[in-house]
């Protein structure tokens, strides 16, 4: 599983480049947070639109405000939080699948020993 990609801006991340200004694919932004849909992630964007004086609303929905009113570089912040929280998910899930196989091999060890030790106990009765 390679992950390394996730800690730099993709090509999809882009909009322009040039002298030095980094336009950040706003669209693709909302579209990961959406997706991503982890609080923590979630408060960490929302310290930045809130230190940065960046009018918001929010209602029993969540905290809405207009992304086209952030500089790039608060896009940029931005964009390193999810990057680090789309990683994090990645390898969580990676360590789950790892828990899980490794639970089903010792539930399969004890299956068998125990299928062994009812087969020699019933061996002995007769």
């Amino acid at each position: 599983m390679d992950v390394s990609n996730l800690t730099s801006l993709s090509d999809s991340d882009y909009q322009t480049i040039s002298n030095n200004k980094i336009n950040i694919d706003k669209k693709n932004l909302v579209d990961r947070i959406n997706a991503l849909n982890n609080k923590r992630c979630n408060i960490k964007i929302f310290k930045i639109i809130h230190s940065n004086k960046i009018n918001y609303s929010s209602n029993d929905n969540g905290v809405f405000f207009n992304i086209s009113n952030l500089d790039n570089n608060q896009l940029l912040n931005i964009h390193n939080i999810l990057c680090y929280y789309e990683k994090k998910k990645i390898l969580d899930n990676s360590s789950n699948e790892d828990y899980n196989l490794s639970t089903d091999y010792n539930t399969s060890i004890y299956e068998n020993i125990s299928i062994k030790n009812n087969m020699s106990d019933m061996n002995s009765q007769t």
